[in-house]
């Protein structure tokens, strides 16, 4: 067995019970080359989270393995995180039922159904249900993605990309696939997280080479006004853009031939074609960056994940059903990075232990308003050379 002391002095990785060497392998990962900044470290959760299916340990290429780690010399706080992780998986927390994804089928129906019958009762009420059936349909493929719904990737990313094609517009799967998931590998971390790499905008002094002092004046309205407004026009343009480079016509065609039926179905309103879209994807961006952005945002990844996690997510205090559907579930966000792969309707259940978890450790759990994360992220973008804050208290279980 393999001692973790040998695992840090040789900048070897740790995963479930293997231990790795990835040197050669680093430069030549999927993913990009980010992943050497995991070496010397116990990189479990991090490689469930990107790779796993259901907080099930991903099988990695067996050339990588040299050697067994010896459990007992892992850092406490690791030891402790697997045991958590383990507990849960015991107790089936990591499993989508199946009555969750009838209620969820016909929950979507419903709500396209209703959205379709209002349109020529009320354009405000169309409106309203349109944006709250796309927003719906947006957080479902987002926990597909994250391989929490299915058992089966390829029915994953099927199901994913298809239901996406059509209710939303735009293919999903090079950003999930890629840009999100390496954002929950390498969280705030510059040239690493590439969802910090939105037009223009700066958060870190290292970033202003991309823009200029005079436009930092002005990002946070540019934030607000410009760039929530375009997300999914935004995200539509890089996927025809990537499918595109790679000749993927068909899947080009389709995209096409569905707004364009979509602009005959809505020939008589076409408001409820774009607005709803517009508005759907300017409050998953909002609550995306509310949960991350205005916290430390450094240049390099530290070891501990647990320790990282905590320092660059945050919680919302709102945590009612509403709430949870309007975030979809992404209030409780400190326990979606600690467990990505599992369903969003656990979170809630996991919140306390997570909490304990913190405490034992020293580790905060932030938490705040929506009004303060939007302040605190207005005021991030307006001064974003400015020194973070310490961290609030550890709040108690």
């Amino acid at each position: 067995m393999i001692p973790f002391d040998e695992v840090q002095a040789k900048k070897l990785l740790v995963v479930g019970d293997d231990v790795l060497d990835i040197t050669k392998f680093a430069p030549h990962h999927p993913g990009g080359k980010e992943i050497i900044q995991l070496q010397g470290s116990d990189a479990t959760l991090p490689l469930i989270n990107a790779h796993g299916i259901q907080g099930k340990l991903p099988k990695l290429p067996k050339n990588l393995r040299i050697g067994e780690i010896d459990p007992a010399t892992l850092e406490p706080i690791d030891r402790d995180l697997r045991a958590l992780w383990k507990s849960l998986f015991d107790r089936g927390l990591f499993r989508y039922k199946r009555r969750w994804l009838i209620f969820d089928v016909v929950r979507a129906f419903g709500l396209w159904g209703l959205a379709w019958y209002s349109v020529h009762i009320s354009v405000v009420l169309a409106f309203v249900l349109f944006m709250v059936a796309r927003l719906n349909v947006i957080y479902w493929v987002h926990d597909v993605c994250h391989d929490s719904v299915f058992a089966n990737r390829d029915r994953a990313r099927f199901w994913a990309e298809w239901v996406s094609l059509f209710f939303v517009g735009t293919p999903v799967l090079d950003y999930q696939y890629g840009v999100h998931r390496i954002h929950h590998g390498f969280t705030n971390v510059i040239d690493a997280d590439q969802a910090l790499d939105t037009g223009p905008v700066v958060w870190h002094q290292k970033m202003l080479k991309r823009s200029s002092k005079r436009f930092v004046a002005i990002q946070a309205w540019f934030w607000f006004l410009v760039i929530l407004p375009m997300t999914l026009p935004f995200f539509l343009g890089s996927a025809i853009y990537s499918r595109a480079k790679r000749g993927d016509w068909f899947r080009i065609m389709f995209v096409l031939v569905r707004w364009g039926l979509a602009r005959v179905l809505f020939a008589d309103h076409l408001i409820l074609l774009f607005l709803p879209v517009m508005a759907a994807g300017y409050m998953l961006s909002l609550t995306a960056s509310l949960n991350h952005f205005h916290r430390p945002i450094a240049d390099k990844f530290d070891s501990s994940f647990a320790r990282w996690v905590t320092h660059v997510t945050q919680n919302l205090t709102e945590r009612g059903p509403l709430a949870r559907f309007f975030t979809g579930g992404l209030n409780f966000h400190i326990e979606h990075h600690f467990f990505a792969t599992m369903p969003r309707r656990n979170y809630p259940v996991i919140s306390a232990e997570i909490q304990a978890f913190c405490a034992k450790y020293n580790l905060p759990y932030h938490t705040c308003s929506l009004f303060e994360a939007i302040a605190a992220l207005w005021n991030k973008l307006s001064h974003p050379f400015a020194a973070q804050p310490p961290d609030p208290e550890v709040v108690a279980p």
